[in-house]
């Protein structure tokens, strides 16, 4: 029965993922709950181990951050928000559930519910232009596109986008590893369901991140022989449908090249632009070059960031309190290259071990945020906090390759 609850706890928490954090705090506090009464002293001995100890390392660092930190507030808020990298690898290991059994049962409810909320997403935005009396055609308009599409349920769009991008790769192996017809066409469903969505979201990060992993990853790591070429062949045949459809479409080119340069591009004395995102960027390393090493303490971020926005004269990320926009840079500027060095060691060591056992699931989970990790604080906000802390815990803590290895040919 304990197992049970256990179970229906993960479940619960991976469905609420993608609603307000609220659901997912609670589940989380539930399941804290749930575990320590049933814990037993010997359990703690399974906490020794190397994957363990490197999972909650880059919290510790973090913690240990605080004591030099000079914005101790900062500190402790980003502290209690990243609370979960730290909670779920102790609870995963502390639960008796056997998640290398469950692994698989709960990515694919997680995966069915992204498909459902992309869904709604195109419902609700049918919705709006059947009661506004729009053509048809305004669903490919800027006005629903990006941010604009998942307002509704106000999401972001690049962490629905992670969301949808990992749920497409898990239903990608699940479709190569069925034998059964229905279940076939059911994940062929959810796939263009997930690959519709991140087109209309339009994460520029993400869908790299999808690229990687669909043309490099999957052919690579998990295929070999005809198996490979179909696979390459059937993914380049969509590619350039998605790619035809894109270029065709004056938003989304907007979208994925204009917007693009425009990050990229250094204002001039015609140029509409004042504080493109590589400004920005140029600020921050000024800034990390004063303290390479170490960094400015813990949730020093947003505040040494406004204090050298206002000296260059960039007032609107200073109103703004824009962060690094990047999780490499913030963890520059928060640990310095210390806490930088051991994010991109724990991502390497994922991958390390994800091509030694050919896991194709834990390699995309590490190249979206590895990719993402370029443009956006993923470990800031309570959604990509949730995402990477029990997905990197699942797939790292239980990697079992038995059924992956059986299709690797």
């Amino acid at each position: 029965m304990a197992n049970k609850i256990s179970y229906y706890h993960l479940l619960c928490f991976l469905i609420a993922l993608p609603f307000d954090t609220f659901y997912g705090d609670v589940v989380l506090i539930s399941f804290c709950i749930h575990t320590i009464l049933h814990i037993r002293k010997d359990w703690l001995l399974s906490l020794i181990n190397k994957e363990f100890l490197l999972l909650i390392s880059l919290y510790i660092l973090t913690a240990l951050g605080f004591l030099y930190s000079h914005y101790k507030a900062d500190a402790l808020s980003l502290l209690t928000r990243q609370l979960a990298i730290i909670l779920f690898p102790i609870l995963f290991v502390l639960s008796e559930i056997d998640l290398k059994k469950y692994k698989f049962q709960l990515i694919k409810i997680f995966g069915l519910t992204c498909t459902l909320v992309i869904a709604f997403f195109y419902a609700d935005a049918l919705h709006i232009i059947h009661y506004f009396h729009l053509p048809l055609s305004s669903l490919f308009s800027k006005e629903f596109i990006n941010h604009n599409f998942s307002h509704v349920l106000d999401l972001h769009a690049t962490y629905i986008s992670m969301y949808a991008a990992f749920s497409m790769a898990a239903f990608i192996y699940f479709l190569i590893a069925e034998k059964t017809l229905i279940k076939r066409i059911a994940y062929s469903i959810c796939i263009l369901i997930l690959l519709a969505g991140l087109i209309q979201l339009s994460s520029r990060a993400v869908i790299v991140a999808m690229l990687i992993i669909i043309f490099i990853a999957f052919p690579f790591i998990l295929l070999q022989g005809k198996k490979r070429i179909q696979f390459i062949l059937i993914s380049l045949t969509i590619f350039i449908a998605s790619f035809w459809i894109i270029s065709s479409l004056g938003s989304f080119r907007d979208r994925f090249t204009g917007d693009l340069k425009d990050d990229l591009t250094q204002p001039s004395v015609t140029n509409s632009l004042t504080e493109p995102r590589l400004i920005r960027w140029q600020a921050e390393v000024e800034l990390i070059k004063q303290s390479p090493v170490i960094g400015y303490g813990t949730g020093a971020e947003i505040e040494v960031l406004k204090e050298k926005y206002f000296e260059k004269k960039l007032y609107l990320s200073y109103l703004s309190e824009f962060n690094a926009h990047s999780q490499y840079l913030s963890f520059l500027l928060n640990l310095g290259l210390v806490g930088c060095g051991l994010f991109i060691f724990i991502l390497c060591y994922g991958f390390y071990k994800a091509i030694k056992e050919k896991d194709i699931l834990l390699s995309s989970f590490l190249v979206i945020i590895a990719v993402t990790a370029i443009s956006e604080d993923i470990l800031n906000l309570n959604k990509g906090i949730f995402f990477y802390g029990f997905f990197i815990s699942l797939l790292l803590l239980f990697l079992d390759t038995k059924e992956i290895k059986n299709i690797s040919v």
